[in-house]
């Protein structure tokens, strides 16, 4: 790791950037610092829009309850481009109109890129008064393609090139247009070409005005050039997808994915998660949609999801396989009753599981797939020492 830059509120642009003489924004850091080099962030609000690129690590001192990056509602929070790693911030009040990625855009092709322990909230793609804006990924944007023939590539297949954990997406918008472009992915949107892993992440009421409320999962076409081309790999692991809502209101082709919306030559792993209460703004009968929907336009874009030990409101009867050609692995350990969160909801606030919870030990006895379970292996435990249980939070069975 390179050096250490330091950022305040209490500090100033005309500072060098040290312990003792720390930055007022983090644009200055993040300027100031080489590949490598570190930005670390005091608690506080800064109201800034800012870009950082070639493997940089932002970072904040007090977590992202303390520390916030606030766009004003005015313009992206937030652009990454190429690798890097953000850890421990709010990116809120994002504002766009006719673009993607309010709270956060990433652009990825030659390394990979961390999100931890982040919260991207009220972010909003707008339509307008004219109804002309559109957008997708109101809370975050991936544009992920990893030319295998680039020197300067240095991921392996099977690394991801994406890797969030410990985030939570939650009350961010995109809008689509009166001709029905964009709105959608409420919370996230994922373009890609490579291998995306989500693990503990809760994606709870956001809002996309097509489809697609908490996450849309779309694969690059430069890869699909015919049916035996490899399908590309998005893991969800121990994450919660709930209440999130989708409208469908232009009156397309495709039952909108209320939840998540699958599309392209893709192959959803959702192991140990909750996909549960998402809906639409109203009854618009064959257009409400589904918890979960598989949509695709050509028999080269043929996408598989993987369940198991999760919980999915309404079971197999609320997973969409809209083309044919498309297709559903139901595993193991799957649930369908109320995950019975601590206040979940269309005004949730709490997706905690409550001591009944049925999510409880319900997960993947081995998860980490080495012949091991977790009576005897402490990868497939909760930090409780007890088997894992479904969605982004456990419950603690040590608390009195």
């Amino acid at each position: 790791l390179g050096p250490v830059w330091h950022v305040s509120v209490l500090g100033s642009d005309n500072n060098d950037g040290n312990e003792n003489s720390p930055f007022a924004s983090i644009q200055k850091g993040i300027d100031y610092a080489d590949e490598g080099d570190t930005i670390l962030v005091g608690s506080g609000t800064y109201y800034e829009h800012l870009n950082i690129d070639g493997g940089k690590v932002l970072i904040s001192q007090e977590g992202r309850v303390h520390t916030i990056i606030d766009g004003s509602g005015n313009g992206r929070v937030l652009d990454i481009n190429q690798k890097a790693t953000i850890d421990g911030f709010t990116i809120r009040n994002g504002y766009l109109y006719g673009n993607d990625g309010a709270g956060i855009h990433l652009n990825g092709h030659t390394g990979q890129t961390y999100l931890r322990n982040l919260i991207v909230e009220n972010n909003i793609i707008d339509d307008g008064q004219a109804d002309n804006g559109y957008g997708a990924g109101g809370g975050i944007y991936m544009d992920i393609y990893a030319n295998p023939n680039n020197s300067e590539l240095d991921i392996s297949v099977d690394d991801p090139m994406v890797e969030m954990t410990d985030c939570i997406i939650r009350n961010n918008e995109a809008a689509s247009n009166s001709q029905g472009y964009g709105g959608y992915g409420g919370g996230l949107s994922i373009y890609t070409n490579h291998l995306i892993r989500l693990n503990r992440c809760e994606i709870t009421n956001n809002f996309a005005e097509d489809r697609s409320g908490g996450i849309s999962i779309g694969i690059s076409s430069y890869i699909n050039t015919s049916v035996d081309s490899p399908q590309v790999v998005i893991d969800i692991l121990n994450s919660t997808i709930a209440y999130n809502r989708a409208y469908e209101n232009n009156g397309g082709n495709d039952p909108p994915g209320r939840g998540i919306g699958i599309g392209g030559h893709s192959y959803v792993n959702l192991v140990n998660s909750v996909v549960y209460g998402n809906y639409w703004q109203e009854v618009q009968g064959d257009w409400e949609g589904y918890e979960i929907s598989l949509y695709n336009i050509s028999d080269y874009y043929e996408a598989t999801l993987n369940v198991e030990y999760s919980l999915i409101d309404g079971g197999t009867s609320e997973i969409d396989l809209g083309w044919p050609g498309e297709s559903l692995s139901w595993g193991n350990g799957n649930l369908i009753s109320n995950p019975l969160f601590i206040n979940g909801g269309i005004e949730g606030a709490n997706y905690f599981l409550t001591e009944n919870s049925p999510c409880i030990d319900a997960g993947n006895p081995d998860l980490d797939n080495d012949g091991n379970s977790f009576e005897n292996d402490q990868d497939d435990q909760d930090p409780d020492g007890t088997r894992m249980d479904i969605g982004a939070y456990y419950f603690d069975q040590g608390l009195e």
